[in-house]
């Protein structure tokens, strides 16, 4: 159960993340990785976890990398982050205007983003992002969704991302 209240608003109360992180040395099946090495969790491990473990309700990925986001004619360097289907759920995010990622935009790995209020504001300065273009590094997504304000969770902003299949 979480019990910080900031934390449990941003993960819902019965939020389990497992963390691979750099520069710590991790067991894997009795063989410790070196320093700076991590395992990354595949597709298939996630849908393994769903199958074989019936008390878990809805898995996602999640990769966060800063990029650079240029869309309505502004340019930020903001966190992208690439998450599963049920992300939204997992994290208590809520759609305000659009969609959430579909299971065929992840398998097709669809040009689409799901833009963070505070970059949807900033972009499109009051009008919608439905369907506009958006630009991270040197590819072009669709937004298909903006996340309703969260406001700041600790030392992060939850408006000011972009997320990706």
């Amino acid at each position: 159960m979480v019990r910080h209240a900031a934390l449990r608003e941003v993960v819902g109360t019965d939020a389990v993340a497992p963390v691979a992180a750099a520069n710590q040395s991790l067991a894997f099946g009795g063989v410790f990785g070196g320093a700076g090495s991590f395992r990354n969790i595949k597709f298939e491990d996630l849908d393994a976890i769903l199958k074989k473990a019936p008390a878990v309700a809805a898995v996602s990925g999640e990769d966060i990398t800063q990029a650079q986001v240029k869309g309505g004619g502004t340019n930020t360097n903001t966190s992208v982050i690439g998450v599963g289907a049920d992300y939204a759920d997992i994290r208590n995010f809520t759609i305000a205007d659009g969609r959430f990622f579909t299971p065929r935009d992840l398998r097709a790995r669809s040009p689409v983003c799901i833009l963070g209020a505070k970059v949807a504001a900033d972009f499109f300065k009051g009008k919608s992002a439905l369907n506009q273009r958006v630009r991270i590094n040197s590819a072009s997504y669709r937004v298909v969704g903006v996340m309703a304000r969260k406001g700041q969770v600790g030392s992060q902003n939850a408006d000011d991302q972009v997320f990706l299949p």
